[in-house]
């Protein structure tokens, strides 16, 4: 976030919340949320493209719905990335580095099965960066997420031709204190880096409630 002090930031977030109060169950519950806000350009935005079995997606009044990978690489080409790119990577508030757009993938490995193979996923995304370039970009970066240790798991996604991984969040069990906290976390990125399969985003979790509170439940305190 580009915003400059506190007060700033809080009118991202309150205009946000309002907009998605607003807008609550409409197709305009989301990216339009953020590019509506009077702050806007205040703020760079990036995808994370959310690959989830259909056991994990659930609706609004909790019944099972559809996962959001792709048919095939010909609704990836001709649906997905033009969509991205009309209306997202475009954007002058859209996140890129090197001129190149941000894409995040959560859960990348479910791309194998739409795709038939990590090696159609591989090329499937040299068509995405082509596509990119296409459209006057010097490319696109992929990132996959991943807060695993397990070095075939790293292997694959640097098989299927990910640039980067990132975590979502890392795991720590048991209620840690925030000094444990930071430890685990500290233990995790520096494995995964010794491990050297793929290159990694380093993102670090402020603390962790699960989505009602269950399981391991922590928090560091700015004086961390």
């Amino acid at each position: 976030c580009k915003g400059e002090d506190r007060s700033l930031l809080e009118n991202i977030d309150n205009e946000i919340k309002e907009d998605i109060r607003m807008n609550q169950g409409t197709e305009h519950c989301r990216f339009e949320v953020i590019t509506w806000s009077t702050v806007f350009g205040h703020i760079r935005c990036a995808l994370v493209w959310l690959l989830l079995s259909v056991s994990l997606c659930v609706g609004a009044g909790n019944e099972p719905a559809e996962g959001a990978g792709v048919a095939d690489e010909n609704d990836l080409m001709t649906n997905l990335i033009p969509f991205w790119l009309d209306n997202y990577f475009t954007h002058p508030s859209y996140l890129k580095v090197d001129n190149k757009p941000l894409l995040y993938i959560y859960r990348p490995e479910f791309l194998v099965d739409d795709l038939g193979g990590a090696e159609n996923v591989a090329a499937a995304f040299k068509r995405m960066r082509q596509a990119c370039r296409d459209r006057g970009f010097d490319g696109l970066y992929i990132l996959g997420e991943y807060r695993g240790l397990d070095r075939s798991h790293l292997e694959l996604m640097k098989r299927i031709g990910l640039d980067y991984t990132f975590a979502y969040c890392w795991s720590i069990l048991n209620n840690p204190s925030p000094e444990q906290a930071i430890r685990t976390q500290m233990e995790k990125i520096a494995k995964t880096q010794e491990l050297g399969v793929i290159p990694q985003v380093v993102t670090i979790s402020q603390a962790w409630s699960g989505w009602h509170d269950e399981g391991s439940i922590w928090k560091i305190r700015i004086e961390h």
